[in-house]
């Protein structure tokens, strides 16, 4: 979700829709109603996007704060990819363990 948070925010869309685009892409396949719910309702509190930028640039400048997040979306992206896989090739082989123990 962060990384697509922080891609959207990165490319200059507000935070009400960079969190909404990154929900959608990232977690609302895992969610129910409730959860839905209450994490749109958590995420709707986000100061809006020039207020986080403000916060995250600290004592830096608006220009470090752009590269640091271009950065972290360029590491993210490829790190969050491979975790999936790994997610997926474990859950492939529980399962597969799992029917074998029930043969």
């Amino acid at each position: 979700f962060f990384v697509e948070f922080f891609a959207h925010l990165h490319e200059g869309k507000d935070t009400n829709g960079s969190a909404s685009l990154a929900y959608e892409r990232t977690l609302r396949k895992h969610h129910n109603f409730l959860q839905r719910t209450l994490f749109l309702r958590a995420v709707g509190r986000i100061p809006p996007r020039e207020a986080l930028l403000a916060t995250l640039q600290g004592s830096g400048s608006a220009s470090d704060v752009a590269r640091d997040l271009g950065a972290f979306v360029a590491l993210g992206r490829p790190l969050a990819a491979f975790l999936l896989r790994a997610n997926d090739e474990m859950d492939r082989r529980m399962q597969q363990e799992r029917k074998a123990l029930h043969r």
